[in-house]
């Protein structure tokens, strides 16, 4: 089972440039989808998730769920 674990392990700090380009290569990431836009929507996911919580519409815990559940499958390897 795909895990954020095992999609986001860091044996070292990688520049994010460099670190979703090895996990597509080693298969865990989705390789038809450019590295430059996966980073993007990480980010952009990231400010939505901020915004619900600051603005009450998520709890941050539901917040965070989301994030995890929309990322991993939206990302994952099929």
């Amino acid at each position: 089972m795909l895990s954020l674990e095992t999609i986001f392990s860091i044996s070292t700090i990688e520049t994010p440039a460099a670190y979703i380009p090895r996990r597509q290569a080693a298969g865990l990431l989705r390789a038809d989808i450019p590295a430059d836009w996966m980073f993007s929507v990480v980010y952009a996911l990231l400010f939505s998730s901020w915004s619900e919580i600051y603005n009450g519409v998520l709890a941050p815990s539901q917040a965070a769920a989301l994030f995890c559940t929309t990322l991993i499958d939206g990302i994952k390897q099929a």
